[in-house]
């Protein structure tokens, strides 16, 4: 094996170092899946648009996460821990 294949197979992504959540996006059904739902099953199918699991390294998922308007028009982020504590850090750019 040459070095640089080494290097490659032994680099670790900050996801792999703990360093960073790996996004997993919630899965959703086709189209053609939703016309078969009931409005109960589909308003929770609908709920799930947009939606990110923040997973740490071991798989473990430590938030959700999405955005959404409010009843103003004003976009909000949604945070919901899913165990210990996460704090927030605001950037304006």
């Amino acid at each position: 094996m040459s070095k640089i294949t080494e290097a490659k197979t032994a680099l670790l992504t900050p996801y792999d170092l703990g360093q960073r959540g790996e996004p997993k996006v919630w899965s959703l059904l086709s189209r053609g899946a939703l016309n078969q739902l009931d409005m109960t099953e589909l308003h929770d199918q609908m709920d799930r648009y947009g939606k990110v699991d923040f997973d740490d390294d071991e798989g473990t998922s430590i938030v959700t996460v999405w955005v959404e308007r409010n009843e103003q028009g004003n976009m909000i982020l949604h945070v919901t821990p899913l165990g210990g504590d996460i704090g927030i850090a605001v950037h304006h750019g």
